[in-house]
């Protein structure tokens, strides 16, 4: 039957929802009272998705027995096969407040900003390199126009010749 969860191969046990809540309807055929609807029976859980993390959670589950006649018993000897529910509970809970808020900002908003960040240093470590790359081309202009000027400095030197008298004369 759809909708009934058998909980062991031996045993006359069931579990569905409340009320058969998406069961087949004719269980509902023959237990009276029972009303299913999906606000008070189903079950529901809000997953923030994002963290996959529980917010509000509302698990209903019943316990059912399926009942027929037994041979060798006369007492069961009047009932007809069903399967009758006999409890049902419900376990809810949700987050909110202080725990809620410490969530979003370790799991939300700390990766978003460290994201973000590892860009920032991605520019600065970038800005870093190109940074010195010109600091070296230029400290190896200023040592080639140093070098170039010590040059023309000995060739104005080269331009005194000495004579033999030991005066120098220009040319």
């Amino acid at each position: 039957m759809r909708g009934l969860c058998l909980y062991s191969t031996d045993s006359p046990v069931f579990i569905s929802h409340p009320h058969f809540y998406n069961a087949d309807p004719v269980l509902l055929d023959y237990v009276q009272g029972l009303r299913p609807t999906e606000d008070q029976h189903g079950l529901f859980i809000d997953i923030h998705p994002e963290t996959g993390v529980p917010l509000n959670v509302s698990i209903r589950l019943q316990l059912n027995l399926y009942m027929k006649t037994v041979p060798g018993i006369t007492e069961t000897g009047k009932i007809s096969e069903v399967v009758m529910p006999m409890i049902w509970f419900e376990e809810s809970g949700y987050i909110d407040g202080p725990i809620l808020t410490t969530f979003h900002t370790n799991l939300v908003v700390l990766p978003m900003v460290m994201e973000y960040m590892q860009y920032g240093f991605i520019g600065l470590g970038l800005a870093t390199v190109l940074g010195a790359v010109l600091l070296a081309l230029q400290q190896k202009a200023s040592d080639k126009d140093l070098i170039n000027g010590s040059d023309a400095h000995e060739t104005q030197k080269d331009k005194f010749i000495m004579n033999d008298a030991g005066k120098s004369t220009k040319m």
